[in-house]
Formats: C-alpha cells, structure tokens, sequence
C-alpha cells in the first residue's frame, strides 16, 4: 500500500518545488513495483516511449546535443588542410545540427599546448600571388620550425606517453609529408626512452 496525493494542479501548471516532490513519489513507486531495480524499470519505460516523441522530449530538454572534446576540430583542421574561415562555416553547420565543438579560442589554447615545446619562426616572405590581372609579388605571413627533429621527437613524446606507438624490433618508422606533396621517410630508434631521429 501506498499514499498516493490527489493533485490539484497538471504538472505544466505546477511549480518547481511541487514537481520535485513528484518526482521522488514516483521514483518511490518505480523502487517498489520494480522490486528496487528502479534504473532497470526506467529504461524500460523510455524503450516504452515512440521514438519521434522520445527525441522531441530530448530536444525539449537540451540533451539531444552532441559533444565533440576539446582537440578534434583542430585535429580534423589539420587532416582536411581547413583554414580558420572554413573552420567557422563547419561550426555554424554543426550547430545547426546539435553538434557543439570547440571555440576557436579553445582550439588556439590547444594548438598553443601542443606548440609550447617546439621553437617556431615566424615573418614576412615574398610570394608569387595570383590577381584577377595576372600575378605579383606580395609579402606574405610564413611560419616554420627551428628544428624538425626537436618537432619530432616532442610529437613521438606525446604519443608513446598515451601508449599510442608500434615498435617493430625497437625500431619505429614514420613518413613525413611536406606541404608541396613529397614525403621522405623517417626512423625511430632507441631504448624507448632515449630517441634518436634519422632520415
């Protein structure tokens, strides 16, 4: 036997306190019908639930939104060649479409971690630009590193920390791709603790 309160209000109509104290008299019913498995019994009731009704009550409440961590639109920037123009339009369209990513301000935070131990050079370099009159020569931003060993070998760092490397007979083989589209081949050898990069 249970107490069961005759309401003098709908729920909609009801105030916050009100439907809090509906909440656990419920929660107390599921406990007892479902002999204290209530989490069992939920879930049974959500599968109880038409899908269209189940997915417009999640996007009543907020939670139909997908969350990508923190990282991967900047690692998806890197691997697709986006620029950050490109990046903004990606972001609006995900929103569109309940998919929350990074901020910009987050992803720059991120690049800057992952940048913190690597020397990089930055300036102004004359480049042949196209123009709707031909080509000229423009000075131009260029960024590029001191030394791509230490870029490495900090990146190889990170990775075997996370367990994220495959040694073959302690020896690890990577291919580095330059931006004009050529790649050359690269060696990892060393006791797993000390590295030493050849090419």
């Amino acid at each position: 036997m249970m107490k069961v309160v005759q309401p003098r209000k709908k729920t909609g109509e009801a105030s916050t306190t009100t439907k809090r104290k509906r909440v656990r008299a419920m929660d107390e019913v599921r406990t007892v019908v479902s002999g204290g498995a209530s989490a069992e019994q939920f879930q049974d009731e959500m599968k109880a639930i038409p899908k269209a009704q189940l997915l417009e009550m999640f996007h009543d409440l907020g939670l139909d939104q997908v969350r990508i961590p923190n990282g991967h639109l900047l690692a998806a920037k890197v691997d697709c060649g986006f620029n950050y123009n490109q990046i903004r339009k990606l972001r609006r369209w995900l929103k569109k479409y309940g998919v929350a990513v990074e901020s910009e301000r987050v992803s720059r935070q991120v690049a800057k971690s992952l940048l913190s131990n690597i020397t990089i050079h930055a300036e102004c370099l004359p480049f042949t630009v196209k123009t709707p009159n031909g080509t000229k020569v423009d000075l131009l931003p260029c960024a590029y590193l001191e030394s791509l060993n230490s870029a490495i070998l900090d990146n190889l760092s990170r990775a075997s920390s996370s367990g994220k490397l495959t040694w073959h007979e302690d020896k690890i083989y990577i291919i580095v791709r330059r931006r004009s589209g050529s790649r050359f081949w690269g060696t990892m050898v060393g006791d797993r603790s000390r590295w030493h990069f050849s090419r």
